[in-house]
């Protein structure tokens, strides 16, 4: 049997320590092993009628897709007419203080268990995203879930990186590259959440 110097022994258990850390935080690891689902209702306010089926169809969309909050499929947002863990709403930009005096009408915001849309941010984007609309309506619909998952603001990384989703793109993504969706740190950190929820 071959003995490992001590030094070696020693970063052989660093390494497995950083391994064991990995799988318990990865989006695909044990602490999600059965299929979460998060139940969510679709609202609004002060919003024209024939904007609201597309609102809809665009997050169930964004919530399906593997890349974001789904985590490759292990959690699945499940849309209800009634009660739901959250609301995502689409609210008109004179609206948005009537959900909380945090809420400005230039951007969206999530205030407890409503997540709200500025609808004129997603009619037109905002002025410093240099990015198209859909990729924007993609960020600031997982930017907004993302705090009601439990993560705060996020700055960006180094100069060229992609922006994390949870940098507030709307006001610049500088020196950041746009990005819709979250990264690989946040959907782990999302994910240990999620663990902890269940």
């Amino acid at each position: 049997m071959r003995v490992f110097p001590h030094r070696w022994r020693g970063d052989f258990r660093w390494v497995v320590v950083a391994v064991v850390l990995a799988g318990l935080l990865s989006v695909t690891g044990p602490c999600l092993a059965a299929q979460t689902q998060i139940a969510y209702r679709v609202a609004f306010r002060g919003v024209a009628p024939d904007e609201q089926s597309s609102f809809a169809t665009t997050v169930a969309r964004v919530y399906d897709d593997p890349r974001g909050w789904s985590l490759d499929g292990q959690v699945k947002f499940v849309r209800v007419t009634a009660g739901g863990e959250f609301t995502i709403w689409l609210a008109a930009a004179d609206e948005m203080s009537s959900f909380s005096t945090l809420c400005a009408a230039e951007w969206s915001c999530r205030v407890g268990h409503d997540v709200v849309i500025n609808d004129e941010r997603w009619a037109s984007g905002s002025p410093y995203w240099h990015g198209d609309l859909t990729s924007y309506r993609t960020m600031v619909i997982n930017h907004e879930t993302g705090h009601f998952l439990g993560l705060d603001h996020a700055p960006c990384p180094h100069p060229g990186a992609l922006a994390p989703v949870m940098m507030q793109q709307s006001k610049g993504t500088s020196p950041c590259l746009p990005n819709g969706w979250p990264l690989a740190s946040e959907r782990a950190l999302a994910a240990h959440h999620l663990g902890w929820r269940r």
